[in-house]
């Protein structure tokens, strides 16, 4: 199966974070997620041919759902940062409580992609 495209992960996205799919902003998350992704665990074309068809995909070794869930999780870190006053950000919760963000949004998805690094590497 092919990665998810840019689109499929900006509506995604946007669902998971409430927001429009339209907005720039969610977006440039996603762009941004999916570029450190890429970066850390690069993806590979795969060629299928069928009937003498040959067909290409971008598979990634993630594999489809830990991809898509990365680029939702690093992407709505990115998002919320946004809204996020000195690192202080008031999520959806029934009690209004305050959730501090970390201080580097790429810090919990660099260590969840580290093990599907070669020898470590990133």
């Amino acid at each position: 199966m092919a990665v998810p495209t840019i689109e499929e992960l900006t509506q995604a996205l946007a669902e998971y974070v409430d927001a429009s799919a339209d907005d720039e902003y969610v977006q440039s998350c996603v762009r941004e997620a999916v570029a450190f992704i890429e970066k850390r665990v690069p993806s590979d074309v795969s060629y299928t041919i069928v009937d003498n068809i040959v067909t290409a995909a971008t598979v990634s070794p993630l594999g489809d759902e830990i991809y898509k869930r990365e680029a939702i999780e690093l992407g709505s870190e990115l998002y919320y940062r946004r809204s996020a006053r000195n690192g202080v950000v008031s999520v959806n919760t029934i009690d209004g409580s305050p959730i501090r963000i970390s201080a580097d949004p790429f810090k919990a998805a660099a260590q969840r992609l580290a093990r599907h690094v070669p020898w470590g590497f990133a």
